[in-house]
């Protein structure tokens, strides 16, 4: 485990070097001048786990678990819309800002909301995809020219906290089958865990509820987001309508 840390430090370090240090930020509003400042920050402070082109093969990628999000796919597992779309502007923020506990993300609370803002740009314009002609197309491009770009569901008000809730949400664990994956008690370990693999065909483990660590926050609407929606890239199906 030392020497795993050590070799990630190395890697993480040495990159960082070779990128430089990035500019600044200023109030400079100039579309061109603020997509330079998001590359910079960028390959100084996530190009070593992402890759310089997002696609997650970044010098320290091989030493992660679970493996950095490759933006390339356009798969976003924290979201506030829909499965099968992209995310909005501030859910990537929310994922910048907060990090995603339990994972090798951390939280980029100390960078300046507008360099935060400029790390969302540089993460939507490497959201693309090569297409048979060898034409690069961004997904988000593409997916506003088509109307397709998502609104946020809807989340209701929470539930009052009362046995009889609690009785009915234990019910609907049972019925929807989560112990597989999660477990009886939650701490996941359900007797699916073994079989269970992400997109990539990497094993991976669900949620330890018992923890209280949640990647995409611990609110009542961050829990009904990842419900409603599922993860993207995950055994997490949605279960919204």
């Amino acid at each position: 485990m030392r020497l795993q840390t050590l070799k990630l430090a190395v890697a993480l370090s040495v990159f960082q070097a070779s990128a430089g240090k990035a500019p600044a930020a200023s109030a400079d509003s100039n579309p061109d001048t603020r997509a330079q400042t998001g590359r910079s920050l960028y390959e100084q402070h996530c190009a070593a786990c992402h890759g310089v082109n997002g696609d997650g093969n970044g010098p320290a990628a091989v030493w992660l678990y679970p493996k950095p999000r490759d933006f390339s796919a356009g798969s976003f597992k924290i979201k506030s819309t829909p499965s099968q779309s992209l995310p909005t502007d501030d859910d990537l923020l929310r994922s910048i800002t907060r990090g995603l506990p339990g994972s090798s993300m951390p939280s980029f609370a100390y960078l300046s909301l507008q360099e935060r803002e400029d790390l969302v740009q540089q993460v939507k314009a490497l959201t693309a995809r090569t297409n048979a002609s060898g034409q690069r197309i961004n997904l988000f491009e593409e997916a506003a020219a088509n109307g397709m770009l998502a609104k946020p569901v809807e989340v209701p008000p929470e539930t009052p906290h009362t046995v009889q809730e609690l009785a009915a949400g234990r019910e609907i664990y049972k019925r929807m089958a989560c112990a597989l994956c999660h477990g009886e008690t939650g701490a996941g370990d359900g007797t699916q865990v073994p079989t269970l693999k992400d997109s990539a065909g990497i094993p991976i483990r669900p949620r330890d509820f018992n923890t209280g660590l949640f990647r995409g926050g611990h609110t009542g609407r961050d829990l009904y987001l990842r419900i409603h929606n599922g993860m993207a890239g995950t055994p997490m199906i949605p279960y919204g309508n």
